[in-house]
């Protein structure tokens, strides 16, 4: 096992994060122009707690727990 991740690790978690980005940007455009600039500002607070949650491994446990059956 090596300490580097594998260049097509990078290229995917570089393609999933572009992607994520531009899901957010096409929203808020779409919403800035519906008129509902409030909703725009939820989404950006959202996607940046989803983003920081993603990289910390909060959302996987919290994915994790979710998934279990009660």
């Amino acid at each position: 096992m090596t300490c580097w991740p594998s260049l097509t690790h990078n290229v995917r978690m570089l393609t999933l994060r572009l992607g994520f980005t531009a899901a957010v940007m096409a929203l808020v455009v779409w919403l800035l122009g519906a008129g509902a600039p409030l909703g725009a500002v939820a989404v950006v607070l959202v996607g940046v707690w989803l983003r920081q949650a993603a990289e910390s491994g909060r959302l996987t446990r919290f994915a994790g727990r979710a998934a279990k059956p009660s």
